[in-house]
């Protein structure tokens, strides 16, 4: 018996030094091991109405000596501090020696739902969102485009290698930024001044712009798009180093002459004239300055005195500045055929308009007295061949009619012979 209970008080004493080993460990770990990521500390205060305790969190405060790094936690952004500052991958191991050291750089510091991207994105992610140079929000002023530090040949083809741009535009002092790609962010804390720059705290994550396939898609450009692929101009608009595409919206083609109608030497021609090869922004535009199209034409930019509207090749732009990986669209309101003169020919294609819908041959020159000599010929012809068969006719009634005449007085001498 007295074995039984001995055994029983050494289990006891067992246990309770397996629990005491278990609330151990953590407290041990804890102490030696390195945190993996830093809470923001909380304020507990005591309301005098009620013995309940709350739980607050401190207003966040920046320091100017503070690099954007630093200022990062400072402001709360925990998520992306700790994102930077425990991440072994050496893409943000660079943002992070960025962030912290000198150069000076305005960060657009995008929310904490940033989970869903892998580590390469993130990293293309924070460099669309950080331009060169600090920038003040009073220095800002309706649209205007800033080189970020983005270079990835993936995501960035625009002439000398250079950075990607991103677009700010303050409306009614608030601050935008985008891309013309649908998604925008709101600049909701402004001008936290850093060591090495500035820092905003933004609403929303901006990516960087895609490609023209994304783009045109996305959109839902489906005309334009079909114009481009019909005439093979596609891989040339990808491979292009900096580029502006003029895009004619669904509308403008449901609007006029079915354009794919039309022989392939005019849908190429005109395509070409959508496509100019230099990378302009809506805000680079200068009024009666001509600009060289993929086919070696020009089309003429007029902007309005009054309302700042800017008409290109006579085509309105309604939606300016959409941002693609090698340059930038703008939207029209009707498809542009200036410089390209039609002549009547054998329709290639059953389809019709209305009635029935020629099919042009494509010239560039504007002499058309060739044409005009010939057709010009070709009345005279007709008319001279008129005249003289008017002379005839009536040359053929006179003589008819002397010849009655003569006939009418043989007659009566006749019937004088016959009497005698």
């Amino acid at each position: 018996m007295k074995s039984l209970n001995l055994l029983r008080i050494n289990s006891n004493l067992y246990m309770i030094f397996l629990i005491s080993l278990i609330n151990v460990l953590p407290l041990i770990n804890a102490q030696t091991s390195t945190p993996l990521s830093i809470t923001p500390p909380a304020i507990t205060t005591t309301t005098t109405s009620s013995s309940t305790s709350t739980t607050t969190t401190p207003t966040p405060t920046s320091y100017p000596t503070d690099s954007i790094y630093q200022n990062l936690f400072n402001m709360r952004l925990i998520y992306l501090y700790n994102l930077l500052n425990n991440n072994p991958d050496t893409e943000l191991e660079n943002l992070r020696t960025l962030y912290n050291g000198r150069l000076n750089l305005t960060l657009f510091a995008p929310p904490d739902n940033l989970s869903s991207y892998n580590v390469t994105q993130l990293d293309n992610i924070l460099r669309y969102n950080t331009v060169n140079g600090s920038l003040a929000s009073n220095t800002l002023s309706g649209k205007q485009f800033h080189r970020t530090i983005l270079t990835s040949s993936d995501l960035v083809q625009l002439p000398k290698g250079e950075s990607q741009y991103i677009m700010t535009n303050k409306t009614d002092n608030i601050i935008y930024l985008n891309t013309g790609n649908k998604i925008e962010a709101k600049v909701i804390t402004a001008d936290i001044v850093c060591s090495n720059g500035m820092l905003y705290i933004i609403d929303n994550v901006i990516l960087p712009p895609g490609d023209f396939n994304f783009v045109m898609n996305n959109h839902n450009f489906t005309s334009s798009y079909n114009a481009f692929n019909i005439t093979n101009l596609i891989p040339t608009i990808e491979s292009t180093v900096g580029i502006t595409i003029l895009v004619a919206n669904n509308a403008a083609f449901e609007s006029g002459p079915n354009f794919f109608d039309y022989n392939s030497s005019y849908q190429l021609s005109v395509s070409s004239l959508h496509i100019i090869t230099q990378v302009i922004h809506s805000t680079e535009f200068k009024t009666l300055n001509n600009y060289e199209t993929l086919n070696g034409g020009t089309v003429e930019v007029l902007i309005s005195s009054i309302n700042g509207e800017i008409t290109i090749g006579g085509a309105k732009i309604i939606s300016s500045d959409i941002l693609i990986k090698n340059g930038v669209i703008h939207v029209i309101d009707q498809i542009i055929t200036s410089n390209v003169t039609t002549t009547t020919n054998t329709p290639t294609s059953k389809a019709t308009v209305s009635s029935a819908t020629p099919t042009p041959e494509v010239t560039f020159s504007n002499d058309t007295s060739g044409s005009s000599l010939d057709k010009k010929s070709k009345i005279g012809i007709g008319l001279g061949v008129g005249c003289f068969g008017i002379v005839v006719l009536l040359f053929s009634i006179l003589l008819i009619k002397w010849y009655r005449a003569k006939r009418s007085k043989n007659k009566p001498t006749a019937a004088v012979a016959m009497e005698a």
